[in-house]
């Protein structure tokens, strides 16, 4: 399959962001730099769907700093699959979700984030281990997602 290439206005074109926010991006590391340089240079389908996802996280009212830290090790597979789970509101921001804190007041340790599996069944984890571990818990939530699927397939 032959790579997209984008110059810098129809990548922001087909992402619904400005030129001025690409480069914004680039520069925060939130998305690499360009391939080429000059004239020559251009973005692929790499760069779209890492705005893409920028812009879904940002909906979820995550700053950027803990976009950058949630999108900086994806690959173009991961960034697809967090897409497809900010599209069915899988993955929710502690600070809108039914985030839980200690009486004693909040730490980073006592806050917890709510994953919903399949419906009924929901994973909850606290703030600093889904942080450190995303991607653990990404390939959790798609195999129990998987488990699920199959079994209800086979029942039919």
């Amino acid at each position: 399959m032959p790579i997209k290439k984008y110059r810098v206005g129809e990548l922001s074109k087909k992402a619904g962001v400005t030129k001025r926010t690409v480069h914004y991006y680039v520069n925060r590391g939130l998305i690499p730099p360009s391939e080429g340089s000059g004239q020559n240079s251009y973005y692929t389908d790499n760069h779209l769907v890492r705005i893409l996802l920028i812009k879904k996280l940002q909906e979820r009212f995550l700053p950027l700093e803990k976009i950058r830290g949630i999108i900086v090790g994806l690959d173009y597979n991961g960034v697809i699959e967090m897409l497809e789970h900010t599209e069915d509101a899988s993955f929710e921001d502690p600070a809108n979700s039914n985030a839980k804190a200690h009486p004693q007041g909040p730490s980073l340790g006592d806050v917890y984030k709510k994953i919903k599996l399949i419906p009924g069944l929901e994973l909850h984890c606290s703030v600093d281990i889904f942080d450190k571990s995303m991607d653990k818990i990404e390939l959790l939530v798609s195999y129990v997602r998987k488990l699920f699927d199959e079994e209800v397939k086979g029942e039919y």
